[in-house]
């Protein structure tokens, strides 16, 4: 089994001497590949995007050991800015390389009318989950029960809470 998450980036081709790969996460599966000449010729999945569906599409792809995995993520490992970690510092991500720096449009009727409104959006391992002052919310079991009701097989809370438990990781 491999998975790879590979930062792309101007300078990485430039550093192709520099055989550098260092853990994202105590997870085993995860590895940031920081040079273009680690990466293996073929893979069985490639997955576009970092972010937190990105990451557990390719942590769950990966879990059988004869899939070979390629994560492919636009920013830096979130390991190497401390601000992703502490959530009163959450405010001094906005326009660094961990950020996509997105503008609103302006809205004249909405407090979009103000000029240079900026749309954080994560450019970083973990992608907007490493933004967002690491709060996490389930929905209501009522809410999960409404869906499994209206036909969505396997979405009921008795369905889904095994899964919030396995990415929880005994964090409550």
């Amino acid at each position: 089994m491999s998975l790879h998450a590979c930062k792309l980036s101007k300078t990485a081709a430039t550093r192709q001497n520099k055989k550098h790969i260092s853990p994202v996460s105590s997870n085993k599966h995860f590895l940031s590949v920081r040079v273009m000449a680690n990466l293996q010729d073929s893979y069985d999945y490639v997955v576009c995007g970092g972010g937190s569906a990105g990451c557990v599409v390719a942590a769950r792809l990966s879990e059988d050991p004869n899939r070979n995995v390629l994560l492919l993520e636009a920013g830096p490992s979130d390991l190497d800015w401390i601000d992703t970690h502490t959530p009163a510092l959450v405010g001094s991500l906005q326009r660094t390389k961990v950020d996509w720096d997105y503008k609103c449009k302006i809205q004249e009727k909405s407090y979009l009318a103000y000029e240079d409104v900026t749309w954080t959006r994560g450019k970083v391992l973990g992608g907007c989950s490493s933004h967002n002052f690491m709060v996490f919310t389930r929905c209501s079991a009522a809410d999960y029960d409404s869906w499994a009701k209206l036909g969505c097989e396997g979405w009921s809370w008795k369905d889904v809470l095994p899964f919030f438990l396995k990415t929880e990781n005994g964090i409550w």
